[in-house]
């Protein structure tokens, strides 16, 4: 009896894996293994000896939990497997308020969010396996479209805001946002679709009315004017606004009249905006008229009168400086037919009688009948100065 060899070949694919009477097999897979032993001596004696050798793997979890929403039943589909050992057991844990044995469950939350779950797989061999997953639970669609009627004027927009919804769909292709800002033409119908994960779609709808324009302009000015004339402004109204804004409010006798009267000291643009009302809702239509001024500064801007009768019957008592384009009096003088100086006013306003001649002489005199000499020096609008000599008769 000599020394025996010892060969071992653990998978049965003709390779030898060791040569020792004793060691730890390691298989890299599940399944069924034909183990064979090679037993000789050095008298060249052998013999063979094999044995089936089943590998068994863990439980295979395949679970299946779709988003649900709130309400609605959530189905834990249970499709797993374990290889050459059938499972005998199942043990489910659905949020730690729900537990079942059973190969599938069911449960219907409470609340939305994510809630959690734990599945233990146990097979004939007691190989063990856990799974841990999470289920979501929605809110239902609840969708709501603000203002869902609504007026505006022609040429102004609104946005339209939609909620109660995790998607939008806008009907048009408009965008996939929860909101819009739209600006039609005429009356239109907007359409929004809300959707929210696997809950049902809600569509809900606005009407935007639209109030047609009015025409509005104002007459333009076919001439151009000289300094210190007056000028009534003309508005075309098909239909009659409620209220007409002027600006700005320089050289213009009234911002809210329809046709006021401008006095302009230079070339200047006028604007106009006028409001109609319907239902509450105001709309408004605009223009704009340019006014050129011929900035000519000479006598023909200064008036005053060739006689006057200081006897207080309130008709022509007081001899004073008047006119149109003319910023200020630099000096009102009146004299005699001798020449002596017997009135005199500086640096004022014209067109006030506050500042006149009322007959009188320096010494408050009363003058007698007759025909006296005035100079007058005034600065225009446009910074030119004016000098005016005349005749002027006092009458008693």
């Amino acid at each position: 009896q000599g020394s025996m060899n010892l060969l071992w070949d653990i998978d049965g694919n003709g390779v030898i894996d060791h040569f020792t009477d004793s060691f730890c097999a390691i298989y890299n897979a599940p399944g069924v293994y034909e183990s064979v032993l090679i037993v000789s001596d050095t008298n060249g004696c052998a013999d063979t000896i094999s044995k089936r050798v089943t590998l068994v793997d863990y439980p295979e979890p395949d679970i299946q939990s779709d988003d649900v929403c709130l309400g609605e039943v959530s189905l834990f589909l249970n499709n797993s497997s374990s290889i050459f050992s059938p499972i005998i057991s199942y043990s489910w844990n659905i949020d730690s308020v729900h537990f079942s044995d059973e190969e599938n469950t069911s449960f219907v939350f409470a609340d939305t969010g994510i809630h959690p779950f734990h599945l233990q797989i146990i097979n004939e061999e007691g190989c063990v396996t856990d799974f841990n997953g999470y289920s979501m639970v929605h809110l239902p669609v609840n969708l709501k479209l603000r203002p869902i009627d609504t007026t505006i004027c022609s040429g102004d927009s609104v946005r339209l805001n939609a909620s109660g919804a995790d998607f939008y769909a806008w009907q048009g292709s408009q965008g996939a946002a929860s909101y819009i800002t739209v600006a039609p033409m005429q009356s239109t119908t907007y359409e929004v679709e809300g959707s929210s994960f696997n809950c049902p779609a809600a569509i809900a709808e606005a009407i935007i009315r639209v109030i047609p324009a009015h025409s509005f302009e104002i007459e333009e000015i076919a001439t151009d004017f000289n300094l210190g004339q007056s000028y009534r402004l003309q508005t075309i109204n098909p239909i009659l606004p409620y209220k007409i804004l002027w600006s700005p409010d320089t050289a213009i006798s009234c911002i809210q009249c329809f046709n006021p009267v401008i006095s302009p000291i230079e070339s200047m643009y006028y604007y106009a905006s006028a409001y109609w009302r319907y239902n509450g809702v105001i709309c408004s239509e605009s223009d704009s008229v340019l006014v050129e001024v011929q900035k000519k500064c000479d006598e023909d801007l200064v008036f005053l009168p060739n006689a006057f009768s200081p006897d207080l019957d309130g008709k022509n008592d007081v001899f004073y400086v008047r006119g149109r384009g003319i910023k200020q009096v630099k000096r009102f003088s009146v004299f005699n037919r001798w020449g002596e100086k017997i009135y005199e006013n500086v640096n004022f306003e014209p067109n006030n009688e506050y500042y006149g001649w009322t007959g009188n002489s320096i010494n408050n005199e009363k003058l007698n009948t007759g025909v006296y000499v005035y100079f007058v020096e005034v600065i225009c609008e446009n910074g030119d100065k004016i000098d005016r000599r005349g005749n002027v008769q006092l009458i008693r």
